[in-house]
């Protein structure tokens, strides 16, 4: 058996009478999660949410848990299936019941019995009232389910780690793409039950001391942020909020996953440049590609929502970064050219990072996992279509054009890839690879790099 298939067996941590979670607490946040408006993702409810709930802002556990509930919701659901049944089901009858289910299913669950089944998967040591219904049972209940998720990408294994077992021909599609091995195949799929590290990056034009990745790691400790360095690069795990460390205040760091650090490597960003981010969106790469031209040339970053370009600019502000330029642009037109990039017939280098499923961003944004659908899949791959032909016209003669998403899909991806360059003439590809996970504790995201002949 493969060291990545087997399920922990973990023993559970010895309670502390003074930071263990209620039941109480949990089963009314999820009421209060369920009254939620539409679609709206888990990481913006919580931070609108928080301002209001005194008990979200003094107990962070209880984020930690929600999150932990979006990450095994279909798994809770599987387990309740379970106890109703008067035997185990097979894998055959496991895949049969997932075709049917719906994330709203959940919604029916008593919310007592969901964080019930979270526990047990998190060996999680949240308080019980005594005599709780079936408690038995349910404990054989999950020994059994536990057992058949001993068997590497089973249908028990996939719902044991918060996948569908009817993406798997998408997932093995990636799979045979990326050419993984089914060692890394079955590495990455664990990968998705575990939250990702928040990924530090420095900003060399705010650094005026000039701080080394170790000096920059002992400040952050001294201020009692907890990170770690893994080789070359840092990240945070918990600890103090970064956000009220002085590094971060005088922009000397940024939050950036791994991925997308790789993404704006790809673009290569070099001083004088014209680079256009064509769906900046808040700015976590167009603040990364302008802070390594030492404000020489220039970024122009655009999204269709400008609230989000408020909040570029107010990072690019911390950052001390000059040469960024940001306006709203619809997607509906070729972009109307600055006259400086006019000049010199278009961009030397656009990134195209695409709205896409974020199916790439699982570990950290959970709840995205249940979003995910054919038909919107197919509504954003016009879309990403749409933006990358209408943004490569922008691209000069010799330029290069670069198209990101977040997602590990092949059919946004490659596929789209290959779409466009049967559609446009005068392109080459140069290259094309996914970044982060499995190689990486990081997220999955997608780079190509195409230039104009």
């Amino acid at each position: 058996m493969s060291r990545f298939s087997r399920v922990p067996r973990q023993k559970p941590r010895r309670p502390q009478a003074d930071d263990r979670l209620h039941y109480r607490e949990l089963s009314g946040l999820w009421l209060q999660w369920l009254q939620r408006p539409n679609a709206i993702p888990l990481d913006r409810w919580l931070r609108k949410h928080s301002g209001k709930n005194a008990a979200l802002r003094q107990q962070p556990s209880l984020a930690l848990a929600l999150y932990q509930a979006q990450r095994f919701l279909q798994l809770a659901c599987a387990l309740e299936h379970q106890q109703r049944q008067e035997q185990a089901l097979n894998d055959g009858q496991w895949q049969a019941w997932d075709k049917n289910w719906q994330p709203a299913d959940a919604d029916q669950l008593d919310p007592h019995h969901l964080w019930h089944w979270v526990q047990q998967r998190c060996q999680e040591n949240w308080r019980w009232p005594d005599g709780f219904r079936n408690y038995e049972r349910r404990t054989e209940v999950f020994r059994q389910f536990r057992d058949q998720a001993e068997q590497p990408l089973s249908a028990a294994w996939l719902l044991w780690h918060g996948i569908r077992p009817s993406w798997m021909p998408a997932l093995r599609q990636r799979q045979e793409y990326s050419q993984w091995s089914d060692e890394q195949f079955q590495q990455w799929l664990q990968q998705q039950s575990q939250a990702a590290p928040t990924w530090l990056r420095i900003n060399p034009i705010a650094n005026h001391d000039g701080l080394d990745i170790a000096a920059v790691a002992r400040e952050l400790q001294q201020e009692k942020v907890s990170v770690q360095r893994r080789g070359q690069q840092l990240c945070a795990l918990g600890g103090r909020g970064l956000s009220q460390s002085q590094l971060y205040k005088a922009g000397v760091i940024e939050i950036q996953d791994l991925a997308s650090q790789h993404i704006v490597a790809a673009v290569a960003p070099k001083p004088g440049e014209k680079i256009w981010d064509a769906c900046a969106g808040a700015g976590g790469k167009a603040i990364a590609l302008a802070s390594q031209m030492n404000n020489k040339g220039a970024v122009i970053a655009t999204d269709l929502y400008e609230q989000k370009l408020v909040e570029l600019k107010r990072r690019a502000k911390r950052g001390q970064l000059l040469n960024i330029r940001s306006f709203v642009w619809d997607g509906q037109q070729p972009l109307k050219l600055p006259q400086e990039i006019a000049r010199q017939q278009g961009f030397d280098k656009v990134l195209v990072d695409a709205p896409c499923s974020s199916s790439g961003t699982w570990r950290r944004n959970p709840d995205a996992r249940w979003r995910l659908s054919a038909d919107d899949n197919a509504e954003l791959m016009a879309l990403q279509q749409r933006l990358l032909t209408l943004a490569s016209q922008s691209v000069r003669p010799g330029g290069e054009l670069f198209y990101a998403t977040c997602s590990w899909q092949v059919e946004e991806n490659e596929q789209q890839v290959a779409d466009f360059m049967q559609q446009n003439d005068g392109w080459q590809l140069l290259e094309q690879t996914m970044l982060g996970a499995p190689e990486q504790d990081a997220d999955t995201m997608f780079v190509a790099k195409l230039k104009r002949l």
